[in-house]
């Protein structure tokens, strides 16, 4: 198994290979999710985050615009605490829960 505390040190000890099967995933993913429209100029991106998928039907019972809005903002904060946490582990060189 993997031994590296600090996920910055563990990134780099991956190797190669399994990040390309990473990046590769997730470009698959992103064809498919935009149905193969992978340019900015063929994507409809006027409506974040709606991939036109709500097998709960939540879209008819909430404030489509409020939801977006939350959206957005829940999603920017999340960006900014794992900035954070990953800029900790470049600074003190500890690893991010319970560091030495």
């Amino acid at each position: 198994m993997h031994t590296e505390s600090n996920p910055v040190d563990a990134f780099y000890k991956v190797g190669p290979n399994p990040l390309a099967q990473i990046l590769i995933f997730c470009g698959a993913l992103e064809v498919s999710l935009h149905k193969g429209k992978i340019s900015y100029q063929d994507m409809d991106c006027s409506k974040p985050g709606d991939f036109d998928w709500d097998p709960a039907n939540l879209k008819k019972t909430m404030n489509q615009e409020e939801m977006a809005l939350k959206e957005i903002r829940n999603g920017r904060l999340a960006m900014i605490g794992i900035g954070g946490l990953i800029h900790q582990c470049f600074v003190s060189g500890t690893p991010v829960w319970f560091g030495n």
